[in-house]
């Protein structure tokens, strides 16, 4: 038997969803990531400067603050 929270658990991606072929417009990797396995930094030319003010938050608080910019169709 099956719980009903898990019964109903609805799996949601953990970040941005795309193509495989778009993967190198936000990130640095070159070939395939098989089954969400690797993982790859985001281009310098997508990254925000953290203003001093956001560097100096801690915790749950500096999660607010805005690192990259993407805008996946």
């Amino acid at each position: 038997m099956i719980p009903s929270q898990a019964a109903s658990f609805d799996p949601q991606p953990y970040g941005p969803d795309g193509c495989a072929g778009d993967v190198a417009d936000g990130f640095e990797l070159d070939g395939d990531s098989p089954d969400m396995l690797l993982v790859a930094g985001v281009r310098s030319d997508r990254r925000h400067m953290m203003s001093a003010e956001e560097q100096a938050l801690f915790g749950i608080d500096k999660l607010g603050a805005v690192r990259s910019a993407f805008t996946l169709d």
